[in-house]
């Protein structure tokens, strides 16, 4: 998994469907970043996020997807509204939320570090509901 189209896909995917995954659990009344009292199904490829049967967001991490440089994204969706990563000091989340896709690229080593799988929704829709502003220490 370590392209735009393979990711989208996991939008797809139901509730039923994820938790029949091999390995799947899940973990009840949990956040992530804004997104908050909704479930966590962990699969070994992704976190999903759920809110009853919908969707809220998937989480997948670079300990899924290996080490992926970030050009090909960048040259498949264009550089995206790009903002300051949770990831760290030299990252940046770089938000393609009409599509239903953002990023964080270590932006030194030019790979991706995790990527947010949702619906598609506008900027503003995007930083109210999931972006959460990185930590002071992280700048």
């Amino acid at each position: 998994m370590s392209g735009a189209a393979d990711w989208l896909a996991l939008r797809d995917l139901s509730r039923a469907e994820v938790e029949a995954r091999p390995g799947a659990t899940v973990a009840e009344d949990v956040a992530y970043e804004r997104v908050r009292g909704v479930d966590r199904i962990s699969t070994p490829e992704a976190h999903f996020f759920f809110d009853g049967d919908r969707l809220r967001v998937v989480y997948v991490s670079d300990a899924s997807f290996g080490d992926v440089p970030a050009g090909p994204l960048v040259d498949e969706l264009g550089r995206g509204e790009v903002l300051r990563s949770r990831a760290g000091k030299h990252s940046t989340m770089h938000i393609w939320p009409q599509r239903g896709l953002a990023a964080s690229v270590d932006e030194d080593e030019e790979r991706l570090e995790f990527v947010e799988v949702f619906a598609p929704m506008s900027l503003d829709d995007y930083l109210d509901g999931i972006y959460e502003e990185p930590a002071p220490h992280l700048m």
